[in-house]
């Protein structure tokens, strides 16, 4: 038994005698249970006669009376209700004791709060007088209760340790888990307190294939012998960190007018090449490949297939971004042999065929376009312009004329021809030509256009032999004066 409070209390009769009785007040407790979270409590109140004094009740009925008030009820109580039928001289008697468990809180905390009084109900000369013996608060020792359990977030394929705040020596705990459908024991009825966790790492990537953080739980059973007291937790977040993993990425031009021109088959030809990229990836234990994506050359696609085909390749360089279900993404950088081709035109503008005079036969090529001079690796580009003609409303096209290479100028990347067509371009005919230019990938060809179009020679002055007589012509439509003779002459 250990005393909680303890006190005597001198009291007058009411004659009065200051010192006529003497009360006194014991408050204990027992030993605490913790399987229980319980504290036996005992109160007495004793009381004697001083000097020759003493009380039997006459007939009158005073009373003992205590109240408690725990914190764990949040509730008053009345603990004694106790009539007093004598206190005799000289000899300490019981006039009123209770004792009861006082159950704890859940943490194993309990403050009470005790009052305690006498009441007399009536004024006879050797009657008590009223007094209050206790009022006041007692806080009880704490009893140990459930462990605590504190646990880390961690990745996945990484040990974690759990940790236990154990409140007593003696305990011992079962610690469990809870990961989705998944659960099971860590540890039963130990007495460690620090445990490492060597969880099954597959059964864990396999909870999470579509996302890289998901929550779970460790609970913490508190057992004092073979009973448990109390169950604690903590939550976790376990985290996928782990990224696909990118093998291999293969470039290949497939274009078979494209390929067979240079020496390796990753050679990308610039605007012309089809290329073809394969993208060797692996998925991380427990999920799949979500979809790959590829950053420059000029593009940005996101696809699910591992396979690209690319037309019109502008740059020699790439980024590959392979993502997962679970949203990580790892990358790598591609490079290419990029042979910058030139892409074979003309310039239309500055591209056509003109008689040399309205009335001449002879008709003029002036051309210009774009060229790649210069070698694809395997092959050199090669350059051939070729023409043909026939009068308008003709269906009978002359041969092709090809233009020899020596009156064709290369320069930077552009090819340029001026070339007189001597032949029998009647001046009052018009002609239609078509020019051809054909490189090692592309062919172009001009044709039914105003610019391939040679008109008919028209008379814009006739002298007479007393007057000048001049035709009206429109600037326009890509008629072009280029100037005029005397054709007809009269005397």
């Amino acid at each position: 038994m250990i005393t909680l409070y303890s006190n005597k209390v001198n009291v007058a009769s009411y004659r009065p005698f200051s010192n006529a009785y003497t009360f006194y007040l014991e408050i204990f407790r027992g030993d605490q249970s913790v399987l229980n979270n319980s504290t036996p409590i005992y109160v007495n109140i004793y009381a004697h006669g001083n000097s020759g004094f003493n009380y039997n009740s006459y007939g009158n009925t005073p009373k003992i009376n205590a109240n408690l008030y725990d914190s764990k009820n949040n509730i008053a109580r009345e603990i004694i209700n106790n009539s007093v039928s004598a206190i005799p001289v000289n000899s300490k008697t019981l006039i009123a004791s209770w004792s009861g468990n006082l159950e704890h809180k859940d943490d194993g905390n309990l403050a009470i709060n005790v009052s305690i009084s006498y009441r007399a109900n009536s004024s006879a000369d050797y009657m008590p007088q009223n007094i209050d013996l206790y009022s006041g608060n007692i806080t009880l020792p704490t009893i140990a209760r459930k462990s605590e359990v504190a646990c880390g977030n961690f990745n996945v394929g990484e040990n974690t340790v759990i940790t236990i705040g154990r409140k007593n020596d003696n305990f011992t705990h079962t610690i469990s888990y809870q990961f989705g459908t998944l659960s099971s024991i860590i540890s039963s009825r130990t007495a460690q307190t620090s445990i490492v966790w060597n969880y099954d790492y597959s059964s864990f990537y396999n909870q999470m294939p579509n996302t890289r953080e998901m929550q779970g739980k460790i609970i913490c059973q508190t057992f004092s012998g073979n009973t448990k007291i109390g169950e604690s937790e903590c939550k976790f977040t376990a985290t996928v960190k782990d990224l696909p993993t990118i093998s291999n990425v293969k470039i290949e031009d497939i274009n078979n007018k494209t390929n067979v021109l240079t020496s390796s088959e990753s050679d990308i030809i610039k605007y012309e090449s089809t290329m073809k990229i394969t993208v060797s990836a692996l998925a991380p234990y427990g999920t799949n490949i979500k979809n790959y994506r590829i950053v420059g050359a000029g593009f940005d696609l996101t696809q699910t297939s591992n396979i690209f085909t690319l037309n019109n390749i502008e740059t020699s360089n790439f980024d590959i971004y392979v993502t997962d279900n679970r949203k990580n993404t790892n990358s790598t950088s591609a490079s290419f042999n990029l042979i910058p081709y030139i892409k074979l035109d003309f310039l239309n503008t500055e591209t056509k065929f003109v008689r040399l005079k309205p009335t001449s036969n002879t008709v003029k090529l002036i051309a210009k376009g774009y060229y790649f001079d210069d070698s694809f690796g395997l092959e050199e580009n090669s350059l051939i312009l070729k023409y043909r003609y026939k009068e308008k409303g003709s269906s009978n096209w002359s041969n092709y004329e090809i233009i020899n290479n020596s009156e064709i100028v290369l320069n930077d990347g552009t090819f340029e021809i001026t070339k007189h067509i001597n032949g029998t371009f009647n001046y009052l005919k018009t002609y239609e030509f078509e020019l051809v230019v054909i490189d090692k990938i592309k062919k172009i060809t001009l044709n039914n256009i105003a610019n391939m179009i040679v008109l008919t020679g028209e008379r814009i002055m006739s002298k007479y032999k007393d007057r000048i007589d001049f035709k009206k012509i429109t600037i326009g439509n890509n008629l072009e004066v280029l100037g005029f003779e005397l054709v007809d002459e009269w005397e």
